[in-house]
C-alpha cells in the first residue's frame, strides 16, 4: 500500500513539473502584462507584454509587445519594453529610420521584426548580453512604452515653435494664461500628448527563465 501512494506521489510531480513550465511561460493569450487599450492612437496603444524561449535556441530570450491595431509602422515612431533581471534594468526599444528598422537591447542592435497581421513586435535577445541568467532566474518590473513623434511633433511642437518665434510666447505661458485661444490650445496639447504616447505602470507577472 506504502509502495503504491509513493508511486502516485511521484506520478504527480512528474506530471506537475511540465504543467508549472508550461504556466510561467508567456504567450499571446497568457501574457506577463495587459493594458487597457482605446485611449491611444490604435498603432501605437500597447495592448500586452510578454516573455517566451524556445528549447532549440536556449541562449535567446522573446520580448513580444502587442498593440491594438499596427497596420503601418511610420518614422517618428518608436517602442521599447523595460525589464529587470537579478535587480538590474534593461530596455529593448525598436526605432525606424526611413525604411529600416532598428531593434536594440540598450544601445547593442539585435535581431528582431514586427509581425504586422498580428500587430505583434518582437526582439530576439541573446542571453549573453543579459549576463546569462539560469532557470529559475526572474523578469521583474516590466513596463513597456510608445510615442508616435511625428504626429506629436506635426500637432503640438511645430505649431509652439511658431508661437514662440512669432509672438514670443513660452508653452509656460499657456499655465497661467486667462486668455481663451490659449487655454483651448494647452488643453488640446495634452490631449494630443496624452494620444500620441502610451505607457503602462500595470501591475504584471514576473516570468520565470525556463532554460
Amino acid at each position: 500500500m506504502k509502495r503504491k501512494i509513493i508511486g502516485i506521489i511521484l506520478t504527480l510531480i512528474l506530471i506537475s513539473s511540465p504543467l508549472t513550465l508550461f504556466a510561467n511561460a508567456g504567450s499571446e493569450k497568457n501574457p506577463e502584462l495587459e493594458d487597457e487599450t482605446g485611449e491611444r492612437r490604435s498603432t501605437i496603444d500597447i495592448k500586452s507584454v510578454w516573455f517566451f524561449e524556445k528549447p532549440d535556441e536556449p541562449e535567446y530570450l522573446y520580448v513580444n509587445m502587442k498593440l491594438a491595431n499596427f497596420k503601418i509602422f511610420r518614422i517618428g515612431q518608436s517602442f521599447s519594453v523595460d525589464f529587470k533581471i537579478n535587480n538590474k534594468r534593461y530596455d529593448v526599444w525598436l526605432d525606424k529610420f526611413f525604411f529600416i528598422e532598428f531593434y536594440y537591447l540598450e544601445t547593442v542592435q539585435i535581431s528582431g521584426q514586427v509581425k504586422k497581421i498580428n500587430s505583434i513586435i518582437s526582439w530576439k535577445v541573446p542571453k549573453s548580453l543579459i549576463e546569462n541568467p539560469k532557470a529559475g532566474g526572474k523578469i521583474t518590473d516590466i513596463s513597456p512604452s510608445s510615442v508616435d513623434g511625428l504626429y506629436l511633433r506635426f500637432r503640438v511642437i511645430i505649431p509652439m515653435q511658431i508661437l514662440e518665434k512669432w509672438f514670443n510666447i513660452s508653452y509656460n505661458d499657456f499655465y497661467d494664461s486667462e486668455i481663451p485661444i490659449l487655454k483651448k490650445f494647452y488643453d488640446y496639447s495634452q490631449d494630443v500628448f496624452n494620444f500620441a504616447i502610451d505607457w503602462t505602470e500595470s501591475e504584471g507577472k514576473d516570468y520565470i527563465i525556463q532554460y
